[in-house]
């Protein structure tokens, strides 16, 4: 993985991150502050499955701007 990617990929993570600052503060109560307490002490693998699908969402999100980086990049510079 290149400086590029890693920058690209904290970029998103960042986004978001940023939007789910948002959403949170907008959503601010204290039924949802103890189902995202759950949410976040249960491993992935325990997460029911739209939790999942949700996180993969963002996952693929990701792959493809990674994709899509790795597309514009010359040949010649993926190989130095």
């Amino acid at each position: 993985m290149t400086k590029d990617e890693v920058e690209l990929l904290a970029a998103i993570e960042h986004e978001r991150w940023s939007r789910w600052m948002r959403w949170m503060f907008a959503h601010w109560t204290e039924e949802n502050i103890a189902r995202w307490k759950h949410q976040m002490n249960t491993p992935y693998a325990e997460l029911p499955e739209h939790s999942k699908e949700s996180d993969r969402k963002e996952a693929r999100a990701s792959i493809r701007a990674l994709d899509a980086h790795r597309a514009a990049i010359p040949m010649a510079e993926e190989e130095e």
